[in-house]
């Protein structure tokens, strides 16, 4: 079995076990229709300390995503379980008034805060998306690489592998930074490869210059960026 399956069990568990403590530890009495909701919503919430921090956390996609559900998720289950406590001790105390609006408040506080747990997961995961760093630099510099085995001209074989040390050693960028000029170097690169196999030296030569041209336009567009940042 696996994690979740074994929370959900002793989940159950602990359900039950608090009913069975609340049905032997309150008078006879006592249990009216309010104050049998209200020791359901106290068995639930406890139950659902056990199994819920873990099923919204494991359902996030990025490792900062699950940690930023933790605290949320456990202030919600915590604020539930205190106000469900509260409407049962109201009941209890036969203010039946009070235990409804508390079990109502209860049920609010957990639905609101579990959408809002998983609202804030959804945007860190987002943000680490957008921030993530891809390797555009690697690919080309490999490709780069790739394409001076084809060339049997000299300077433009060293040409090219110089290009591919420099872009070995440009900075970084994220996924979602200068796309459009990342994609017209994709573009000139593949024309490259193509000139490598069947062009001729001034055609090679031409589309290497025009790839250092977008390289150029796309590390300006990174600066832009970054300046703005």
């Amino acid at each position: 079995m696996n994690i979740r399956t074994h929370l959900a069990m002793a989940a159950v568990v602990v359900v039950l076990a608090a009913l069975g403590v609340l049905y032997f530890v309150l008078p006879v009495d006592t249990w009216t229709v309010d104050t049998w909701l209200c020791a359901v919503a106290v068995a639930l919430a406890l139950g659902a300390m056990v199994h819920l921090p873990y099923a919204p956390i494991a359902s996030g996609k990025t490792q900062s995503g699950r940690l930023a559900i933790v605290g949320p998720m456990g202030a919600t289950l915590l604020l539930t379980v205190l106000l469900a406590t509260a409407a049962l001790s109201a009941s209890v105390l036969r203010h039946t008034g009070l235990s409804w609006a508390l079990l109502i408040a209860c049920a609010a506080v957990f639905i609101v805060g579990t959408l809002l747990a998983n609202v804030t997961g959804n945007v860190v995961d987002r943000i680490q998306a957008t921030e993530q760093k891809d390797g555009r630099y690697t690919a080309w510099a490999a490709s780069l690489v790739s394409v001076s085995h084809s060339m049997t001209d000299t300077t433009l074989k060293t040409h090219c592998t110089q290009m591919a040390e420099e872009l070995r050693y440009a900075p970084s960028a994220r996924a979602s930074d200068a796309v459009v000029e990342a994609s017209q170097v994709a573009s000139a690169l593949t024309i490259l490869q193509q000139k490598a196999s069947a062009g001729s030296n001034d055609e090679i030569a031409r589309e290497l210059n025009h790839l250092r041209r977008m390289i150029a336009l796309h590390a300006s567009a990174l600066a832009a960026l970054r300046s703005h940042a």
